[in-house]
């Protein structure tokens, strides 16, 4: 009986107070930067406080809580001021902490949650990212973007040549890296003042690259020379033939494959079976060695 008739002096209190009720101030969509506050349900009170609270005020009663928030477009990104209230709608009601005391036994934070965008508001979170990932991207740049730096580096670019010589014994090209010359140009780089603790992953790394790119661009040049042969095009596939037959290293399983097709265009032309084919060439391929 006596917690009835607190309920009844607490929410006669609030009944009394109603026209003084403050307001959620939500400001509409779409603002590029503002501020207001967020009122968001997190629970029921107890039925018999909840009815009494509806005969008391005239409408049902909700547990809400209530912040301010800074926002950008619809994302908050700082929040503050966040507390329990009671709610109706709208309208709000601040209550002292004896009056939750009586209403539910104990404070509402230790019944009523806290909504997770109050602790971590999304658009605070989402600018973390966005500034971890631009100091990522500066202090820990992309396998791409170290090679591409590397690459403009004048020093590393001359102890690519002297590892890849324009042309590699016999005239042929260079496919492996050679551990006498990859010593001589990592002697070369730290003379010209490269840190001698990263040069050698460097320059392997560089010199990988290159490999790679020579490599496709071998098998780039075979395929395009056996499509021309397929459709006719004898010297275009000729042409393409030749120059991998020349290049390619002879250890190479490709040069031998090179030799066998120029051998049988050769074949079908002494046969009269050839055409001059269309006007291309074999700047294409040439590009993708490059």
């Amino acid at each position: 009986m006596n917690r009835l008739m607190l309920l009844c002096s607490v929410f006669v209190a609030v009944c009394l107070g109603m026209t003084d009720a403050a307001y959620a101030r939500r400001i509409p969509l779409p603002i590029v930067f503002g501020w207001g506050e967020d009122l968001t349900n997190v629970g029921e009170l107890p039925p018999e406080v909840a009815r009494q609270a509806s005969a008391e005020v005239g409408t049902q009663v909700q547990v809400a809580f209530l912040s301010n928030r800074l926002h950008l477009f619809w994302l908050p990104i700082w929040t503050w001021n966040g507390r329990h209230v009671l709610r109706s709608g709208d309208r709000y009601w601040d209550l002292p902490a004896d009056s939750w005391d009586i209403m539910i036994g104990g404070p509402a934070s230790a019944k009523y949650s806290t909504p997770l965008w109050y602790s971590y508001p999304p658009g605070a979170v989402l600018l973390g990212v966005l500034a971890a990932w631009m100091v990522g991207a500066h202090f820990y740049p992309t396998e791409e973007k170290r090679l591409a730096a590397l690459n403009n580096d004048k020093r590393y670019h001359q102890a690519l040549q002297t590892l890849f010589p324009a042309e590699g014994e016999g005239g042929r090209g260079v496919l492996e890296i050679d551990e006498r010359r990859f010593q001589q140009a990592t002697a070369e780089l730290i003379a010209a003042g490269v840190d001698s603790q990263v040069v050698e992953a460097n320059l392997r790394r560089m010199a990988e690259g290159r490999l790679a790119q020579l490599n496709a661009w071998a098998d780039q040049s075979l395929a395009a020379a056996a499509e021309w042969e397929k459709r006719g095009q004898l010297d275009q596939g000729a042409e393409v033939y030749s120059t991998l037959a020349q290049w390619l290293p002879l250890n190479d399983e490709r040069q031998a494959q090179a030799e066998k097709c120029l051998a049988a265009i050769n074949d079908r032309r002494a046969a009269g079976s050839g055409s001059a084919g269309s006007a291309e060439s074999y700047e294409m391929a040439e590009e993708h060695r490059g």
